[in-house]
């Protein structure tokens, strides 16, 4: 029984992710299951305090636009020092989540399919993990 779904995204770029979106919507839906919506966003070098503050507005913004109401959310931010796998890994593990749903590009010209955040999650999260294209 899944009880929370970890679905990371990058608010700048959801188009890219809304069929990882609507994965999660529809297993939150059938589980009745709370999705956890993480953004390892980049961090405020100026201001680290600040990184709420300049970050939650479009994590807000996309959860409002591209998730459904009837779907219970909770929005969290990581900040990304360069290795947004392990985040959103931890982020499984503190959250408590059950399943991770994400999307991914699949690998770009000169890349292998190892060097993906996705394929990275698989390997190192604890929880299962739901990728989609």
């Amino acid at each position: 029984m899944l009880k929370r779904i970890l679905l990371p995204i990058d608010p700048t770029t959801a188009e890219v992710w809304q069929p990882a979106i609507d994965t999660a919507v529809d297993l939150a839906r059938k589980y009745a299951a709370t999705i956890a919506v993480v953004w390892v966003a980049p961090p405020v070098e100026d201001d680290p305090v600040a990184f709420v503050d300049v970050h939650m507005p479009a994590l807000e913004a996309v959860t409002a636009e591209r998730l459904p109401a009837d779907v219970g959310t909770e929005l969290h931010l990581r900040a990304d020092w360069g290795d947004p796998d392990r985040e959103i890994c931890n982020a499984a593990k503190e959250l408590g989540a059950d399943l991770i749903v994400m999307g991914t590009h699949g690998p770009h010209a000169g890349e292998t399919v190892e060097e993906s955040n996705a394929a990275t999650v698989v390997l190192h999260a604890e929880c299962s993990v739901y990728v989609v294209r």
